[in-house]
């Protein structure tokens, strides 16, 4: 069984409709298992049948591929571009259960870090405590930069925007 997935390999695996943005089994070549019996098993059962299932709660999907769990937005990815990834694939639309190609895209953490918002202050990196204050921070590097605390969502974001200035 292979470590890692090559784009190819998962071309063969799966079929992608770019109009609902579902994946469907494909049937696995007899390579790919120990005897006939469990390829046909496997065929039988699972060959041109959806493809991955719902576990979170925002509508993301998972597949499971070779015992391993793969977010079903990544792996169209790499199915569409013949390379996997980098750090974050998002959802234009924000809806996560909509995995058409076209509603991709490729970012990295930083840039998605800048674009988030929190639903208690409406600002990106700026987050309130129970004590009513409110924390300003940023993501450089690979880790989080905090900038302080502040009594206002103005002068929280005022530190996040000056700090995006110096960080870029």
């Amino acid at each position: 069984m292979p470590k890692f997935l090559s784009p190819s390999l998962l071309r063969d695996l799966l079929e992608y409709d770019e109009d609902s943005g579902n994946l469907t089994w494909r049937e696995r070549p007899q390579r790919l298992f120990p005897d006939k019996r469990s390829w046909a098993w496997w065929n039988s059962r699972y060959a041109g049948k959806p493809a991955g299932e719902t576990r979170l709660p925002d509508g993301s999907r998972t597949i499971k591929l070779f015992d391993q769990r793969h977010q079903v937005h990544r792996v169209i990815w790499a199915m569409q571009t013949g390379r996997w990834p980098g750090d974050i694939v998002r959802h234009r639309d924000g809806d996560h259960s909509n995995n058409r190609f076209d509603n991709l895209y490729d970012t990295t953490r930083v840039e998605c870090q800048r674009s988030i918002r929190t639903s208690a202050t409406g600002e990106p990196g700026v987050y309130a405590l129970k004590s009513e204050r409110l924390v300003a921070s940023i993501w450089v590097n690979g880790r989080t930069v905090y900038l302080g605390t502040f009594g206002t969502v103005a002068a929280a974001r005022d530190a996040r925007l000056a700090a995006e200035r110096v960080y870029r």
